[in-house]
């Protein structure tokens, strides 16, 4: 990994963008690509499914609520 620049420069830019995303944020990034990749190959709709929205909404409400108190 030391010679590879470009995964270098990808995790150090990767960290500066979900620095300060909530714990739901962070899982739509990752979970996204996957649903794109799975509608692409075997043409479903799970990217336009609601459930991943449902999902990072209440991952970003439990989290900052136990934040905050």
């Amino acid at each position: 990994m030391e010679n590879n620049i470009f995964i270098r420069r990808a995790f150090k830019y990767s960290k500066k963008i979900l620095k300060g995303a909530k714990l739901g944020d962070k899982v739509h990034s990752i979970a996204k690509p996957i649903a794109q990749n799975l509608d692409e190959i075997f043409g479903t709709e799970i990217q336009s499914c609601g459930g991943c929205q449902k999902r990072r909404e209440k991952l970003n409400n439990i989290f900052s609520s136990k934040l905050d108190t």
